[in-house]
């Protein structure tokens, strides 16, 4: 899984953790925050944040007048205090005491360390792999849109880019 995936995913359990925040005991959620401080979550969190408005500019270059304005909204909507407590509180809710205190251990064994870099390596791989893709298929997908734009009477839903 990349960062950016991994950070959406991530996002999507915080927006859906209102109604099952009740689920957790106290004491499963900080051994489920423990667990995701070992596993470096805030920096891969971190690195996801900071390319999300490139990758948005990149796809929709007329944003990039606004890019000051949705760096702003990103970092105060997109804390790590408010994504951080979500993902503790759904870890808390999927994973046992000893199920997240099992998985601490191993992120703090060698391997889990060595485990930690290989992942950044494969998800800075997967992340560079997907950007190609889109980069090489953007016609594609904009040519598409374009003939869907036509059967529903629009207008191009890309003028702007």
């Amino acid at each position: 899984m990349t960062s950016t995936q991994r950070v959406i995913l991530l996002l999507a359990i915080s927006a859906t953790l209102g109604r099952r925040a009740a689920t957790q005991t106290p004491t499963a959620v900080q051994h489920a925050q423990h667990l995701i401080e070992v596993m470096g979550m805030r920096a891969v969190f971190r690195s996801a944040e900071s390319t999300y408005v490139t990758s948005l500019v990149r796809l929709h270059p007329h944003l990039s007048r606004y890019s000051d304005v949705l760096e702003a909204w990103q970092l105060e909507v997109f804390t790590w205090d408010s994504v951080g407590v979500g993902i503790s509180r759904r870890l808390a809710k999927e994973l046992s005491i000893p199920e997240l205190d099992s998985l601490t251990e191993f992120y703090r064994s060698p391997l889990g360390q060595k485990w930690r870099r290989v992942a950044a390596i494969l998800d800075r791989a997967v992340v560079e792999n997907q950007a190609q893709l889109v980069h090489d298929h953007y016609p594609e997908l904009r040519a598409r849109l374009q003939r869907r734009a036509q059967e529903l009477h629009q207008g191009d839903p890309l003028a702007s880019d």
